[in-house]
């Protein structure tokens, strides 16, 4: 089959014909492309393309001086007594229970 090939200017003509809502979404459609073809011009990565340009050291999983994770509960009953403000906490709260309380809550529903 004999095709004939598009140029510019009949293309320019046939999109000229379109109602302004459709130039619209030829114009969306060019944006697309556009971005389609950038897309594919990445190059795919190759494992290890990185290698050396990164130090793991061994304690990278060590817990950091200033880390709340090593905190005890009595330590962290004042501070969630005083973040309560203006709410009336009893004496015996006790965060952690109050906690994993929460958590059967929400799940066991």
């Amino acid at each position: 089959m004999n095709k004939m090939i598009m140029t510019p200017t009949m293309l320019y003509a046939k999109i000229s014909s379109l109602p302004p809502a459709m130039i619209k979404e030829v114009n969306d459609f060019v944006d697309f492309l556009k971005t389609k073809q950038k897309k594919e011009k990445i190059k795919e990565r190759k494992f290890g393309c990185a290698k050396g340009l990164f130090v793991m050291h061994d304690d990278f999983d060590a817990p950091l001086e200033d880390s709340k994770e090593n905190e005890t509960i009595e330590e962290i009953t004042p501070i969630v007594k005083s973040m309560m403000g203006s709410f009336k906490v009893p004496e015996d709260f006790d965060p952690e229970k109050a906690f994993v309380d929460g958590l059967n809550e929400k799940y066991s529903k």
